[in-house]
């Protein structure tokens, strides 16, 4: 990441410590994305640019190949920051409102604000043609195999990952108990932890090979069903991070979507708030 002001001060959010830095465990493989933050006046988004998708905070626009990326809470005048980027965003040109840029003794700094939500929307594009996509679930190493839990907010992800913390293993260790990274790489499908984390606050910058998904349902036994293709995808689609805004894009998550959905087995876990559970899944997952 460069900057045109004097100074980037980055993002220090406890999450994202992990992931910083040349000591991160950053290889050749992983994605690339250069980012360059500039003091200059946030522009206004390009004429002709149309409004493809929003949230309550941010907007994506585009015109012909060019994305723009604004971020404008409710309330706020100016927007806080506008991103923009051709294409895939290998190369992207953040513009930082006021409220990131201060003059200390002289010298700009610019208060970088590449993390959330900016930096899950620049990776949902940048996987979106590299086979890989965000999920909102759970993530951990069992027994040495990479598992997923899908859910909703609600569904017990960080509660079963505070279970798999309680139960420290060789085998064991969690990834995120939020917000996980699938990518096809050489040597399979893999999955990874990352910065955005739930109420447990498990954000380890760690990747295994994904073994299963299981989608997580409250019961009050823990059991395991095999779920059919059917079933699968459709638990799938609600928990996955799609560009639905995006056509061409979008034709390329639901294909790994689809991937997943063949090549990965998948369950329904239901479980009590035990250490019992995490019995369950290391038995499960020897088996894998």
């Amino acid at each position: 990441m460069s900057c045109t002001a004097d100074t980037a001060v980055p993002w220090t959010d406890r999450a994202y410590r992990e992931f910083h830095g040349a000591g991160c465990g950053a290889t050749d493989a992983d994605l690339r994305l250069d980012v360059v933050l500039t003091a200059e006046a946030v522009p206004a988004t390009a004429n002709g640019a149309t409004a493809v998708g929003c949230s309550e905070s941010w907007t994506v626009s585009r015109t012909g190949a060019e994305r723009w990326i604004v971020l404008q809470p409710p309330g706020h005048g100016d927007p806080l920051w506008s991103a923009r980027f051709d294409g895939t965003p290998d190369r992207v040109t953040v513009y930082c409102g006021k409220g990131f840029v201060q003059d200390r003794n002289g010298q700009v700094e610019v208060f970088s604000p590449v993390h959330y939500p900016l930096d899950q929307l620049l990776l949902m594009y940048a996987l979106a043609e590299r086979c890989g996509l965000v999920l909102h679930a759970a993530g951990a190493r069992v027994a040495g195999k990479g598992v997923v839990f899908a859910g909703k907010s609600g569904a017990g992800k960080s509660t079963l990952m505070r279970q798999v913390c309680q139960r420290p293993s060789p085998g064991m260790a969690p990834l995120s108990d939020d917000r996980v990274v699938i990518r096809a790489q050489d040597r399979g499908l893999q999955v990874f932890g990352s910065p955005w984390p739930g109420d447990a606050g498990i954000a380890a910058n760690l990747g295994c090979c994904l073994s299963a998904i299981l989608f997580l349902k409250h019961g009050t036994e823990n059991s395991l069903r095999s779920l059919e293709p059917r079933e699968v995808l459709a638990g799938l689609l609600p928990v996955a991070s799609l560009l639905w805004f995006e056509p061409e894009l979008l034709t390329c998550m639901l294909s790994f979507c689809d991937r997943l959905v063949r090549e990965i087995p998948a369950f329904e876990f239901s479980f009590r708030p035990d250490l019992e559970s995490v019995d369950v899944l290391e038995s499960f997952a020897k088996q894998l």
